[in-house]
């Protein structure tokens, strides 16, 4: 990191750092508008620092770390969606269908894009469930449907969290804002916003599967389970009045199952935005190192 010069400043007396206590200079830590990594190098908080442009434009050299990066954090994702698995197996499944419940995957994922930026991190959201899928008994316990669908909300909440945390309440990738109260209300005032989105999201995509799932289901007892029979389903008429069969029997439940899963994915967001915004400044500081 270089320190601040004569081209970045008119007038050095700007860099001028009154005296503060010495223990300090042992940690990352800020001083009025002046950052001090632990390496002791300094540099100014800048307005351009909390530019939401940052993540989206790279340059080439740029553009290298961040592919490098990105298998990376992929692998480290896997690795979190592997011990995702064994929290899974505590959720009992609704009509065949297991309730996403994984958080460490998403926490993973959404702590890289100070690092990689939204575009990267959200292609590697859309992958790892499918990379689930595959280590998670290869399809036999999570079906491609659900699967398709989960790797849209992981896509989605990246570009949710991106939004509010990095393009409305203007956080920086590199430096956390000098006026602690502020740096505390621009980390945890997104929470307001964004777990009600993808917990809606969550929600209608996770009662949508169901539905679709437990259809599947039903026709597995009336007729034999084969393509003929699944494209014969939507081209005679008289299935029409089976379809509003199965809904009526749904929408019974549909409530109920709407309460489960509103419930959990509450639960899943929360204890992932509360990680995120407790980790997320120690990774400004690798963000800063490698800018």
């Amino acid at each position: 990191m270089e320190n601040n010069n004569s081209k970045d400043n008119k007038d050095n007396s700007e860099h001028i750092v009154s005296e503060h206590n010495d223990k300090d200079n042992k940690k990352d830590h800020y001083h009025d508008e002046h950052h001090f990594d632990m390496f002791g190098n300094h540099d100014d908080v800048k307005e351009e620092d909390f530019n939401w442009k940052t993540s989206i434009y790279t340059s080439k050299r740029n553009l290298t770390f961040r592919l490098t990066l990105s298998g990376m954090i992929l692998a480290i994702a896997i690795a979190a969606t592997s011990l995702d698995m064994y929290i899974e197996h505590l959720i009992i499944p609704i009509d065949g269908v297991i309730l996403p419940t994984r958080f460490l995957d998403i926490l993973v994922i959404t702590l890289s894009i100070g690092s990689l930026g939204p575009v990267f991190s959200s292609l590697i959201g859309f992958i790892v469930p499918w990379i689930h899928m595959l280590i998670h008994g290869g399809g036999a316990i999570h079906n491609p449907l659900s699967t398709m669908v989960d790797s849209f909300g992981y896509f989605l909440v990246i570009w949710v969290l991106w939004l509010f945390y990095y393009f409305i309440f203007k956080n920086s990738y590199t430096h956390k804002d000098p006026n602690n109260k502020k740096d505390i209300f621009k980390r945890w005032m997104p929470i307001v916003a964004f777990i009600p989105v993808v917990v809606v999201i969550f929600t209608m995509i996770n009662v949508l599967v169901i539905y679709l799932n437990s259809s599947t289901l039903e026709e597995h007892h009336h007729e034999e389970n084969n393509l003929f029979s699944i494209i014969q389903k939507f081209h005679e008429t008289e299935d029409h009045d089976h379809d509003h069969v199965d809904w009526g029997v749904f929408s019974n439940k549909l409530w109920v199952y709407t309460f489960i899963i509103l419930g959990i994915e509450v639960a899943r967001f929360t204890i992932c935005y509360s990680l995120f915004g407790v980790l997320e400044p120690q990774m400004k500081k690798i963000n800063h190192i490698f800018k």
